[in-house]
Formats: C-alpha cells, structure tokens, sequence
C-alpha cells in the first residue's frame, strides 16, 4: 500500500491502517525507525489511572455465588478454624 508525502511532509494513513490500529483523529501515533528504509508506526495509547487500570478485574467474579452468601461461608471457616487452633 502506497501514500504520497505532501509538500508539508504530512501522509495519510489509509483506512483498513487507522482502522485496524483503532487510531482515532488527533490521537498521537508513534513513529519508530527500523533501519535505513524502514519504519513502523504505532499509536500511542494514553496512560490509565490506577483505578481505570483495575476496572472489570473482578468481572464474572460473582457469576456463580451469591456474593453475601460467599462471605457467610467465609466467616464460618474463619469461626471453624478458630475454634480448631482454640484462638477464641
């Protein structure tokens, strides 16, 4: 696939490229030399926050438990195992 360098230096990513790259307009693209007459282009993603970053960690997580009953049965082994060492 072939684009033209206007007489600013500016070229056009086609498409099927931005598309499948899920580079966006005014989003900022990487320009990487790979050797003489090469090079690579990559979009650069934004930093996520931390908590954008632990967003859907826990997805599905309570998809085959009550999450209330779960607990429950949290407790009741800390109470048996309690008991069992004789620390209460």
């Amino acid at each position: 696939m072939e684009t033209i360098v206007s007489d600013k230096y500016q070229v056009v990513l086609p498409k099927n490229i931005r598309e499948s790259l899920g580079i966006l307009r005014g989003q900022k693209i990487r320009w990487i030399s790979l050797s003489d007459s090469q090079a690579m282009v990559e979009p650069v993603l934004k930093k996520k926050n931390h908590t954008q970053r632990l967003r859907g960690l826990g997805k599905g997580l309570w998809s085959t438990e009550d999450p209330q009953t779960y607990i429950n049965k949290l407790r009741q082994e800390w109470t048996d195992w309690e008991k069992e060492k004789k620390i209460i």
